[in-house]
């Protein structure tokens, strides 16, 4: 009868960016920069990194455009 092998278990999946908080996809990119900066990352993780960073970043602008978007309603002539 085969033994049964615990297999390791992998990585967490990462959460899909569009359901992030802006304070949380910015932490998550400012990992990532921090982990490439130190440069002892390999070639396709950095890779894989870069696409990950260019989806919080997208996420972060996503967010930042909808505030100004509520704000603008609020004060629709720009002022304070």
């Amino acid at each position: 009868m085969p033994r049964a092998t615990a297999s390791a278990p992998g990585p967490e999946p990462l959460p899909d960016p569009s359901t992030l908080s802006f304070e949380a996809a910015s932490a998550e990119l400012e990992s990532i920069i921090a982990r490439v900066e130190e440069g002892e990352i390999p070639l396709e993780e950095c890779l894989a990194a870069r696409r990950r960073g260019e989806a919080l970043i997208g996420r972060c602008r996503a967010i930042l455009e909808q505030a100004e978007r509520e704000l603008e309603r609020v004060e629709p002539d720009g002022d304070a």
